[in-house]
């Protein structure tokens, strides 16, 4: 409390009627209100300038702060804090380091978690990607399997000998009973 009498005691007296007009306004409207330097300056009998070097000061030292209003035509809103204590002031700060932290450590966690799913889905992709092209090269056999046989078919059609004596060069019975030719291309 000593503190706070002490730092009051350093304000002029302006701006220690300032500092009490403020209080007395902000506690009738939750903590804030919204009121022009001129109109300040009216109610207690000074200047316009001797508010806003008073307001300057106050919200140096803490005391008070200002929120723009979204209107350039309104006031700002004048927030009252009160007189710091340093005690307090020193354990708020403290709690806001700890908890800055925390939210820090939360934050590393999260972008680690998303780093490895990510890593996670990259190995997904590129493991799709060469199934893909396995298929692709697969298919790509299986269009030069069919086109041959299709080849071979419409020579049987016509009449014409598929298979000459000369150019086969093995037999071989397949696991699920059937044979196979092996003949050699031209």
């Amino acid at each position: 409390m000593a503190e706070k009498e002490a730092f009051l005691k350093n304000l002029s007296k302006s701006e220690l009627k300032v500092h009490d007009y403020i209080k007395e306004k902000s506690a009738q409207s939750d903590g804030r209100f919204q009121q022009s330097m001129s109109k300040i300056g009216d109610a207690l009998g000074i200047s316009e300038a001797t508010v806003h070097r008073a307001v300057r000061r106050l919200k140096k030292d803490g005391i008070i702060g200002i929120i723009p209003s979204q209107e350039k035509a309104e006031s700002n809103h004048i927030v009252y804090y009160g007189v710091p204590d340093e005690e307090e002031q020193v354990n708020t700060i403290i709690s806001m380091a700890s908890d800055l932290s925390s939210s820090i450590n939360r934050f590393q966690t999260l972008m680690e978690v998303k780093d490895q799913t990510i890593r996670t889905m990259e190995k997904e992709r590129d493991r799709l990607i060469k199934q893909v092209e396995e298929q692709q090269t697969e298919l790509e056999n299986y269009k030069q399997v069919a086109e041959k046989m299709t080849q071979i078919v419409a020579s049987y059609e016509k009449g014409m000998p598929v298979f000459s004596d000369s150019k086969i060069i093995g037999y071989t019975e397949l696991d699920d009973g059937s044979s196979a030719l092996i003949f050699k291309e031209k």
